[in-house]
């Protein structure tokens, strides 16, 4: 018997990923889960973005919550905020590199990631992200998260493992093991427990308000920059007597 599942889609562009849109997805058990959406290039975004009400229900039924909605992205490690805390829902920072998907509990759930070298991505090596989640009864417990990444099967056969012990909405920052230069980034992943099909589409407006939040606010310091890069190009043009503003000609010359 097939069973409806809401999904989050999230539409990429090499300059990163828009608003998520709920959709319903047609299927049975885990094979029902969408596609991860990626994005890899070098963009300021507010990552780790609070939904208040998810899941709406405290306590699941059964054995524990059924799936989680997972956030990763490398980020800039001097852009972060130490301790972190809620930092992040209210400081864009640099994201060259962002995965989001849905896992089933006790599932692992593989999904494409590219693993930026640098802070601008300008170079980067194909691997795989594995997450298999431990998931709670409560939303107030713990959540588990076991991170496996590999390098693509066409590279070098690289892996680490980490296990990860968080809660909900809560980014936990992991620590990779690699060269030195890999060390200016750090990645960030974040748990969303869901109850049911209204927690996704909760998730896909906080989502969406996120994406307008960071909009607003880049286009606010873009605007704040403005006028100082203005004075700036006044004071170093000539006048019109062709001397420059800073050296006048003195009277009598």
């Amino acid at each position: 018997m097939s069973s409806h599942r809401a999904a989050l889609q999230l539409r990429c562009t090499k300059h990163g990923c828009l608003a998520a849109i709920p959709i319903i997805i047609v299927g049975c058990g885990a094979s029902a889960m969408p596609p991860a959406s990626t994005a890899a290039s070098a963009k300021h975004a507010l990552i780790a973005a609070p939904c208040a009400g998810t899941p709406a229900n405290p306590e699941a039924s059964g054995s524990g919550y059924a799936r989680v909605f997972i956030q990763a992205a490398q980020v800039v490690s001097s852009d972060l905020h130490h301790p972190l805390g809620s930092w992040l829902a209210e400081h864009p920072v640099t994201t060259p590199s962002v995965a989001s998907f849905i896992g089933a509990g006790d599932v692992p759930t593989t999904v494409p990631w590219t693993h930026c070298l640098d802070a601008a991505c300008d170079s980067s090596e194909p691997w795989k992200l594995t997450v298999t989640p431990a998931l709670p009864v409560r939303a107030s417990e713990p959540v588990l998260l076991t991170l496996q990444l590999q390098r693509d099967q066409e590279t070098a056969g690289r892996t680490q493992s980490k296990t990860l012990e968080t809660r909900n909405q809560q980014p936990v920052v992991v620590n990779l093991d690699g060269p030195a230069e890999e060390s200016v980034l750090s990645l960030v992943v974040t748990p969303y427990l869901i109850g049911d099909d209204e927690d996704l589409h909760r998730l896909a407006e906080c989502r969406s308000r996120s994406a307008a939040l960071t909009s607003h606010r880049l286009s606010q310091a873009s605007s704040s920059r403005a006028p100082s890069d203005r004075n700036r190009s006044r004071s170093s043009a000539p006048n019109d007597s062709g001397d420059s503003p800073t050296h006048a000609a003195r009277p009598g010359t």
